[in-house]
């Protein structure tokens, strides 16, 4: 019984429906458990949080590569309006 609930649990966090989740949650906290059923009711709510924080970090992971790159191509773009704009006063100033 309480292993079905935890394949509803992880079923539930991977579609992402976290309020049905956190009812699964609280019925399990609820119920009278054994030491061992509470040590492995631990540690799969453990494991699911390190999924959960692993995804996010990957996340924010990725949108700082895209950010660093996005500021990379930036300041390309402004190093070569400098370029240019220095260019056309040397021009200017040898006329």
């Amino acid at each position: 019984m309480k292993e079905d609930k935890i394949k509803d649990l992880e079923k539930l966090l991977s579609e992402n429906k976290i309020p049905e989740a956190q009812e699964i949650i609280r019925g399990i906290i609820a119920e009278k458990l054994t030491n061992d059923d509470r040590g492995e009711a631990l540690v799969n709510l453990a494991s699911v949080y390190l999924d959960i924080m692993n995804s996010i970090d990957e996340q924010y992971a990725e949108a700082l590569k895209s950010a660093v790159s996005d500021l990379k191509n930036l300041d390309i773009k402004i190093s070569e309006e400098t370029d240019t704009e220095k260019l056309k006063k040397v021009r200017e100033s040898l006329q």
